[in-house]
């Protein structure tokens, strides 16, 4: 049964004045009823006459006749700190009826889903030492694994501000802000200021004038209508997930709406926000190249304009796995950087978080598609892949290890330089054909050469000699460069029987597809390190 923490309740409803209504029904018959805190007495409507109040009785009365009654049932509440309000107990094996225990708590009961209990959440080998996702302090065992609360139907909603969330969110999440970018910082002046009771005060009404907008946006949504027509189960209703900075106010407040409403499928709430899928994210993209990821990885090398990039487009292709780290960072990696997109001139550049994000949300796909010894196609890039995108320690370990069961294979393409000078004009036509954009990009060499050079490059420009321009930055900037910083590690592959040359006559997609794929896939397969390919050798050589 259900017995009231007198002393907290006597904090709610009196000392606080907490307005009611508080309704109770008894579990002999069907009697109902309600009372609420007034300010100078005890309104109730219809009381039992078996109960022998008097206009006499107060409230504390009547609290103390609930609290030791084993009749008399508390069907619903408003206050959302439910769980402190009550004890479970069940003296002389008196079971409480379940239509009244269903109508305690909320419409539907808030999940509280944590990540430590994700893969390599709580690894204590990680360093820099970073705090694993946090449990439910309160009561770890109604904690819910996030693997186990999500499943490809799982709404995920980000409440925090428009800003916020352009920087970075969980892969499918949408942005439905309590408070907006303006309101958001309003809130944290007031908070920063020192006066936390006017800010929340703040923060509170903007979020219920902010809620009301999302709520009515919500109930029109296709979803809603389609549930509300066909009066569908809980388990036939897609789940929501609700998060923010932290798990605090901003996500509480749209998860206990949806639960008051009664959304009919399960209501998560994310423990710790946020940054608590950070943390997840950090450990995880440290450990899964190293212990996750048994298969090999082939890394398509080769001076700048060797069609790389090609070469992983056209493995692709035949459905083999590529990790295109500079399709991630929306960047080629060099000066000329960007990728070409149909609005690159107003798009921002890739944040570290932001391909931190798409980079796990690859390896998160891959664990569930990828075999487990198929092998990883990636193109030689250094750390950084473009100006702001760095790789994390344990896939750049990985990309460097020379051992021979897990290392690094290295294919190091041949290609004569006036292939690699018609490929690169065409891959690079965009800058042709503005000539401001290119002058910008050879300013941002004047640091690197002379002026005299600098001045040549920019004649070649005037002349429309692009073939002379890229001759000679070729020569005279990027082949010195890639060749000093993979010089070593090609060394380094060869000496562990790892490296692998390729020539390649032209860089056009007929020649890749004809003269290339086929080679590596036969590479990939002979140095497969799978048991069942181990197996396999093992009786041909007896």
């Amino acid at each position: 049964m259900w017995h009231f923490s007198y002393n907290r309740l006597c904090l709610l409803l009196v000392f606080s004045r907490r307005v009611g209504p508080f309704a109770f029904a008894s579990s002999c018959t069907c009697t109902r009823f309600n009372f609420a805190f007034q300010a100078d007495c005890m309104a109730c409507n219809n009381v039992p006459k078996d109960l022998h109040f008097t206009s006499k009785d107060t409230l504390r009365d009547l609290v103390e006749f609930l609290k030791t009654s084993t009749q008399y049932y508390q069907f619903r509440v408003t206050a959302r700190s439910l769980r402190a309000l009550f004890k479970t107990q069940q003296p002389n094996g008196f079971i409480v009826p379940l239509r009244f225990l269903s109508h305690r708590r909320s419409r539907r009961p808030i999940d509280l889903v944590t990540l430590a209990y994700e893969p390599y959440a709580k690894d204590p080998s990680w360093i820099p030492a970073i705090p694993p996702p946090p449990e439910d302090a309160t009561d770890s065992e109604t904690a819910i694994p996030w693997s186990q609360f999500r499943s490809q139907t799982t709404r995920i909603i980000d409440v925090r501000s428009p800003s916020e969330f352009s920087r970075d969110h969980i892969h499918g999440a949408i942005n439905l802000p309590v408070l907006d970018d303006h309101e958001h910082a309003l809130v944290g002046r007031r908070y920063a200021e020192g006066n936390i009771l006017q800010s929340r005060f703040i923060g509170a009404s903007l979020i219920c004038a902010n809620l009301s907008n999302i709520l009515n946006q919500m109930a029109f949504d296709e979803t809603v209508v389609a549930l509300g027509n066909q009066k569908s189960e809980m388990h036939s209703a897609p789940s929501i997930l609700v998060y923010c900075l932290r798990g605090g106010q901003r996500s509480n407040s749209l998860a206990t709406l949806l639960s008051e409403i009664g959304w009919p499928g399960r209501i998560g709430l994310l423990l710790g926000g946020f940054h608590s899928w950070r943390r997840l994210l950090l450990r995880q993209l440290d450990a899964w190249p190293r212990w996750r990821m048994p298969g090999q990885f082939w890394i398509i090398a080769g001076l700048t304009g060797s069609g790389k990039s090609l070469v992983l487009s056209e493995l692709s292709k035949v459905n083999e796995t590529v990790l295109d780290l500079e399709e991630l960072a929306e960047h080629k990696g060099s000066i000329f950087g960007t990728l070409e997109t149909t609005n690159s001139s107003t798009r921002s550049l890739i944040s570290q978080c932001q391909f931190e994000t798409r980079l796990h949300n690859w390896f998160m796909t891959q664990q569930c598609t990828l075999p487990t010894f198929s092998p990883v196609w990636l193109e030689c890039e250094s750390r950084s892949v473009g100006p702001l995108c760095r790789l994390s320690d344990g896939l750049w370990q990985r990309l460097r290890s020379t051992n021979p069961n897990v290392g690094t294979h290295r294919v190091w393409l041949d290609v004569p330089e006036d292939a690699r000078i018609a490929w690169i004009i065409e891959c690079y036509s965009q800058f042709t054909r503005d000539l401001k954009k290119l002058d910008q990009v050879l300013l941002k060499l004047s640091s690197y050469h002379s002026s005299k050079r600098l001045a040549e490059w920019r004649q070649a420009v005037e002349r429309g000699d692009f073939t002379s321009l890229v001759a000679s930055l070729l020569r005279h900037h990027y082949d010195p460069l890639y060749q000093k910083s993979r010089k070593q590690l090609m060394l380094d592959a060869e000496q562990h029987g790892l490296a692998h040359r390729l020539s390649l006559s032209s860089v056009d997609r007929n020649t890749v597809r004809s003269s290339i794929i086929p080679v590596l896939l036969d590479f990939a397969e002979s140095y497969n390190t799978s048991p069942s390919r181990l197996r396999n050798r093992c009786t041909a050589q007896s």
